[in-house]
């Protein structure tokens, strides 16, 4: 047996050398490929027929007697071309020393890409995550800061990528001058994230005077695309490298916890219990999904009851989940639901179980839909099918949730002329309760307006909150809709809901929800 080593420089040149005909079963053969285009080591099956994968290949491997004798071999990449040969003839050996040191520099040159791509982010040339993770052992007691580049899609969509591509190098680029004059590595994580590792005493208040050093820098900063001047802004959070190996798990929760609280920086702290809020989180997260996987998802219904003559009008459907003897209330996993993107199933099984329920009686009944829910072309058409299946659209009202999400009231229109073909009735829910809008009450054709229990819970005694409901009594009368006050606590409550001429009352007074009615 011989080792043997061979070049080919073109696919003609491997053309007028290699070529198979009848392989026979004695010895095997491994013959490893190194393609120098794609930047990987792989193996290549040949079983009667010899496959050739990419061009400027190097082929390593052994022979007898120079002839290729049964072989088996492997790959694992992606084929962008495949040859065949059947001619039989032997494989040229080249066993030279200049023809081993081109096949080593090759090597050598390849595996430092290799390095280098994995390591560093190609756009910007500067470290990655991956780099990130392998230094933080080194930096223990150092501090770690995350950048991150506030409405960074908008920039993309409204520019286009090539340009925020740019201004991410830019900013690269301003991040490497602060490093150069603080002792500080920066890296490039991915997304519109950077991150630096800070050689700085533990001091809240020293780690904020860098904070806002970098904030003041990256945003004084000019950033330029031809002859558009773009504004940058950021959010930045730092936490301590600990032995814990926690201090980017920490900086990342603290940079969600920025951005949720609109702060232009945090700085980690313990009394944060941030751990404890991720636990939760996903522990939540399984209890949704077992929870719709065991049809624990549950409506209660709670009555609405008409002031005139205090009779039960209708009931409202909510979701509840059951989870072994406790019944969890929606503000503890609807959140959850819609971040691990179940929200829409939930939704779906609201609506299955809250149409069979009533499918058999002749009773009223109402349920809640988001504005997520009705721009949804999946829930909207899961509804209608329902609606068909059961025929409860003159029994449903369907209550709209007003909020700042709502951009495009086209669809709004769209949905409510859907269903009021069925003979569904459509109220705007949660008025009053931050996102009131009395041009999108003036333009909805709803039947009812709800009215959210923070202005209804003290109305007894907040003057400011009864001048309010006034307003909005008064106005929807006029404009011939009907109005429902929430969270009806107590007879005093009730007293003045009536005395305003609120048409409809809910609440714990009346009844709390129930499983059953």
């Amino acid at each position: 047996m011989k080792n043997f080593s061979i070049v080919f420089e073109s696919i003609d040149e491997l053309k007028k050398t290699v070529s198979l005909k009848g392989v026979v079963d004695s010895s095997r053969l491994l013959i490893q490929v190194f393609c120098a285009t794609a930047n990987q080591n792989f193996i290549i099956k040949m079983e009667d027929y010899f496959r050739l994968k990419f061009p400027n290949a190097t082929f390593m491997g052994t022979t007898t007697d120079g002839v290729i004798m049964d072989t088996e071999v492997y790959c694992e990449t992606k084929s962008v071309a495949t040859f065949t040969f059947f001619e039989k003839t032997n494989l040229m050996l080249i066993e030279d020393c200049k023809t081993r040191e081109n096949l080593e520099k090759r090597v050598r040159e390849n595996a430092e890409t290799m390095i280098k791509q994995a390591y560093y982010n190609a756009l910007t040339g500067l470290p990655n995550r991956i780099s990130l993770m392998s230094d933080l052992g080194k930096h223990l007691g150092d501090v770690i800061i995350l950048i991150n580049v506030n409405d960074f899609t908008t920039i993309n969509d409204f520019y286009g990528y090539k340009v925020g591509d740019t201004i991410l190098k830019q900013i690269a680029n301003v991040l490497q001058e602060f490093a150069k004059e603080h002792a500080a590595k920066v890296y490039k994580l991915p997304s519109d994230e950077f991150a630096l590792l800070l050689q700085i005493d533990n001091h809240a208040s020293l780690i904020e005077q860098y904070l806002q050093k970098i904030k003041e820098l990256v945003e004084s900063s000019d950033y330029f695309y031809e002859d558009a001047e773009i504004y940058i802004g950021i959010t930045q959070a730092a936490a301590v490298v600990n032995i814990e190996k926690t201090g980017l798990i920490h900086a990342d929760m603290t940079l969600k916890l920025a951005k949720q609280k609109r702060k232009e920086y945090l700085v980690y702290h313990e009394d944060m219990q941030l751990s404890q809020q991720y636990e939760h989180n996903i522990k939540m997260a399984h209890t949704i999904k077992r929870a719709l996987k065991d049809d624990n998802v549950i409506p209660f219904y709670q009555p609405i009851i008409d002031l005139s003559d205090m009779s039960i009008a209708k009931y409202e459907a909510l979701i509840r989940i059951k989870e072994e003897d406790k019944i969890l209330p929606p503000f503890i996993f609807l959140d959850i639901s819609r971040k691990i993107r179940l929200y829409g199933e939930l939704t779906k099984r609201m609506i299955e179980k809250s149409f069979a329920f009533f499918a058999n009686t002749t009773k009223r009944f109402s349920l809640n839909l988001s504005f997520e829910d009705i721009s949804n072309e999946h829930i909207k058409n899961f509804l209608l099918d329902k609606l068909q299946q059961y025929g409860v659209g003159s029994q449903l009202t369907i209550e709209l949730l007003e909020t700042e999400e709502i951009e495009d009231v086209q669809i709004v229109h769209d949905f409510v002329n859907m269903v009021r073909r069925y003979g569904v009735k459509v109220a705007i829910d949660d008025f009053g309760s931050g996102y009131a809008n009395f041009e999108y009450v003036t333009n909805i054709a709803s039947d009812f307006v709800k009215i959210d229990g923070s202005l209804i819970k003290n109305i007894d005694k907040d003057r400011n909150s009864k001048i309010i409901t006034e307003t909005i009594v008064a106005f929807t009368k006029k404009m011939g809709k009907k109005t429902v006050a929430e969270f009806v606590h107590s007879k005093e409550v009730l007293e003045v809901v009536q005395q305003i001429g609120i048409d409809y009352a809910q609440g714990h007074y009346f009844s709390e929800s129930k499983e059953s009615i």
